[in-house]
């Protein structure tokens, strides 16, 4: 189960960052959109399973170092 996991927290984070690169600039504080999802997703990392987080978590290094 934990690859699944991982898999669908990796999907999530990318649908949420997708989702806010197509929203206006206007809708987000200062960092921009990516940033700022990127920034309460992290925040909220132990809310959602372990395995679940650390694929959001690898999405958003992911999105952060240019490797999608």
């Amino acid at each position: 189960m934990s690859q699944l996991e991982i898999r669908e927290g990796a999907r999530f984070a990318a649908q949420m960052l997708f989702d806010a690169s197509r929203t206006p600039r206007s809708a987000y504080d200062e960092r921009g959109p990516i940033e700022t999802v990127s920034c309460t997703l992290e925040q909220r990392l132990d809310t959602w399973p372990v395995d679940y987080a650390r694929g959001i978590k690898m999405k958003i290094d992911e999105v952060r170092h240019g490797r999608i």
